[in-house]
């Protein structure tokens, strides 16, 4: 460009104090604006070096000119970074272990002692008494539950009674034909057992029966304690499936 002062003692300071001008032979682009020392457009300017290349990738390529030449290697570029295969960094070290909750309520462990599957009688007789070792519930909480289904076949049917050591701890009326569900509940409690018994009938879900209090004095007193399921005489009561389950607790 001109430089006519550059705090040197001589004029021109080794320019021409005209500005410089183009040789129109040079450049065989054809400019709409007329070019001048101090700017130049990059369209009409043109690369005459060897071809850049990157790797076997021609960028630019003799005869291009400037402004298309920052272009591919603009393209060239954003192109590789957009296609760089990132590798995952190692995996981080695991987080702490958080604090153990609260230990929830102890429940009850069901074992199964005893199944016997219909039909249990036909006549009215008593079942066979069934013998409970007191071994198999030596803690307080402790329990049992008992299932028996019985069938009704006529309305006028007395009771089922189940008995232990000869004495009833639990008798239900039955006056309606149909398929009965009794379920008894006994925890120890010392030497005592007490819980609920209740008869549901099977067929239509009705409740025959609200949940009947028990409480046996002196459940321990003897050993092992002989349980008795009776249908009180009555030809037209039969047992089905027995079950008696031993509630653990835990």
């Amino acid at each position: 460009m001109a430089c006519p002062n550059c705090e040197e003692q001589n004029d021109d300071c080794g320019c021409g104090s005209q500005a410089l001008t183009i040789n129109q032979i040079c450049n065989p682009v054809q400019c709409e604006v007329p070019q001048c020392a101090e700017s130049f457009d990059a369209n009409c300017s043109i690369y005459t070096g060897p071809d850049i290349v990157c790797d076997t990738i021609v960028i630019v390529t003799a005869g291009t000119s400037m402004a298309q030449a920052v272009a591919n290697i603009s393209a060239y570029f954003c192109s590789s970074i957009l296609n760089i295969a990132l590798t995952p960094g190692p995996t981080g070290a695991a987080g702490a272990n958080g604090t153990n909750g609260t230990n929830g309520i102890d429940g009850i462990d069901g074992h199964l002692i005893l199944r016997r599957t219909a039909p249990m009688v036909v006549s009215p007789v008593s079942l066979l008494p069934y013998s409970l070792d007191n071994l198999l519930l030596p803690n307080t909480n402790d329990g049992i539950k008992i299932t028996l289904f019985v069938i009704v076949a006529d309305t006028s049917a007395g009771g089922v009674s189940i008995l232990k050591d000869g004495v009833p701890i639990y008798v239900v009326d039955l006056t309606k034909i149909g398929t009965f569900e009794v379920t008894l509940f006994l925890t120890r409690s010392g030497t005592n057992m007490v819980g609920y018994g209740m008869t549901n009938e099977i067929v239509s879900g009705i409740i025959s029966g609200n949940w009947t209090p028990i409480t046996v004095a002196n459940w321990f007193a003897t050993t092992p304690v002989s349980l008795t399921f009776s249908s009180d005489g009555n030809a037209n009561v039969t047992f089905g499936e027995l079950t008696i389950e031993q509630l653990k607790a835990i």
